[in-house]
């Protein structure tokens, strides 16, 4: 049983070997935590951030702290004459260049104050004043004073208003220009475009208006590249996919959706993997006796099947082949017990999902995972089974410990979906997913090396490592290793995770 000493054990070795830090505030103290963040989510020093206090539109700052990404800052009082409180970026980075806010993700939802008309120039997020608690907020920032415009996608600035991100890539995640990307709303297999663009491989759509006779909202994307080839759907990766659904778009639009039910604020987000087919693909969709639906692709002969990714420096994993066509389909979901809400989605390379057969592995397969409630959910993965039986499953963060669920039961040619509200005997051991100790646990900095001597447990040689990353930004592979949390800076809150977790070993 871990001690409550082990706490205040590496307290005291951090203060021995780190930089003075202030002290985290306390949860019970009012508290605004602040990031900026890119469109490519790298953090972005502003010339200072501040707390701001408003009334309507005007507003004052003070608490002001320059060449910031990542902030904690305390709000101890309601300052008389104003109604709302939170917090202002400047107009420039800390290099002096114009930024201009893109993007903005609250939690809770206020009040987003462009220009934070009054006695200064910014941008303000602020909330009705509260005396207890934490607010957070993340901006998303882009550079203006640049001549070299991305195809970076802009969202709307108010997260409450329901928006959607939709990307086209290739099996090698290279984009893909399709001939028509656009918002789609769905009745059945029914379904009509309510905004379009064309010859785009990204795009930020609101969600489609409402109407009448309409019970699911998402994204269309065209059967045809830009160069007027048919394409195929190789993968699909989706936010909050427990409510999602990929539709034949029906008799009134010809292409391919994706559509949730249930979607009334904030962001959705959809991935189309694509490949080439010399012949036009077939898309069934066979019902399991659920409300979701199991959705079968059929590519044409010359499709390309998604390739998985290398699973790092391991010298035992072995990355996926060619999906057989019988290969069975799985898709899960996971606790990730240490990473804040604002965190909806783990890179493929990131994520570890393992097939063993007793000792032997059967299968290695990278796949992001994308937040849905308190779990974090996979894309479908195909998986080439030697027979039909049940299988052990692993599971591992880069960050975190492993996690193995045994006696899930594989079919070659089915789905097995453990990603539900609901799970049978069928997910094997996946069905305890939601007991504490199934969660996966940040603090291992060994990513899937496992020959590095402290593999798949939290221990000193993690405590050596943020050590030598503390008060830095997680720019690196190494500095990254031990940004527990993810939010882009090695920080107190990365080493109370590790303390808190010390000692904790996968399985």
């Amino acid at each position: 049983m871990r001690k409550w000493y082990f706490s205040l054990l590496f307290f005291l070795l951090f203060a021995f070997f780190a930089s003075p830090v202030s002290a985290a505030i306390p949860e019970p103290t009012p508290f605004v935590r602040v990031h900026i963040v890119n469109p490519q989510l790298t953090p972005v020093q502003m010339e200072d951030v501040c707390r701001a206090d408003c009334k309507g539109n005007a507003c004052i700052k003070s608490l002001c702290t320059p060449d910031r990404a990542n902030l904690n800052f305390g709000v101890k009082q309601n300052t008389s004459g104003y109604s709302t409180k939170g917090v202002r970026i400047s107009k420039r980075n800390s290099n002096g260049q114009n930024s201009t806010v893109v993007g903005i993700t609250p939690q809770p939802a206020g009040t987003h104050i462009q220009g934070c008309r009054g006695s200064f120039a910014g941008s303000c997020y602020v909330w009705p004043n509260w005396n207890t608690g934490k607010r957070a907020v993340t901006f998303v920032v882009k550079n203006t004073d640049t001549s070299n415009p991305t195809n970076t996608p802009t969202p709307p600035l108010s997260t409450p208003t329901p928006y959607l991100e939709i990307k086209v890539v290739n099996p090698q995640l290279t984009p893909v220009r399709m001939k028509s990307i656009c918002s789609s709303r769905c009745n059945n297999n029914n379904c009509d475009n309510s905004f379009c663009d064309s010859n785009k491989d990204a795009k930020i759509f609101a969600k489609s208006p409402t109407k009448n006779g309409f019970d699911r909202y998402g994204a269309r994307i065209s059967k045809k590249n830009s160069a007027d080839k048919n394409m195929v759907i190789v993968e699909v990766e989706a936010s909050n996919s427990n409510q999602g659904k990929l539709d034949k778009c029906g008799s009134d639009v010809s292409g391919f959706c994706y559509t949730w039910s249930n979607w009334n604020t904030g962001k959705r987000e959809i991935t189309f993997k694509v490949g080439l087919s010399s012949v036009t693909p077939t898309l069934t969709i066979t019902p399991t006796g659920t409300p979701t639906p199991t959705v079968t692709m059929t590519p044409g002969p010359s499709s390309t099947p998604t390739p998985s990714l290398t699973a790092g420096p391991s010298p035992t994993t072995t990355p996926s082949t060619t999906p057989a066509p019988d290969a069975a389909r799985f898709r899960f979901k996971i606790k990730l017990a240490d990473l804040p809400i604002a965190v909806d989605h783990i890179n493929a390379e990131d994520v570890l999902i393992e097939v063993l057969d007793g000792p032997t592995l059967v299968q290695a397969v990278n796949r992001a995972l994308t937040r849905g409630g308190d779990y974090y959910i996979s894309g479908d993965m195909m998986l080439n089974i030697p027979v039909s039986k049940t299988y052990t499953i692993s599971v591992k963060v880069k960050t975190t410990t492993r996690q193995t669920f045994a006696n899930v039961n594989l079919i070659q040619g089915e789905l097995r979906d453990c990603s539900g509200v609901t799970l049978d005997n069928n997910c094997g051991e996946l069905v305890g997913v939601t007991n504490a100790d199934r969660a996966l646990y940040s603090g291992d900095s060994d990513g899937f090396n496992n020959e590095s001597g402290s593999y798949n447990k939290i221990d000193s040689a993690d405590l050596q490592v943020l050590i030598t990353y503390y008060n830095q930004t997680a720019s690196t592979d190494a500095s990254r290793a031990v940004d527990f949390n993810m939010d882009g800076q090695i920080d107190i809150n990365d080493f109370e995770i590790l303390a808190k977790n010390y000692g904790l070993q996968g399985i």
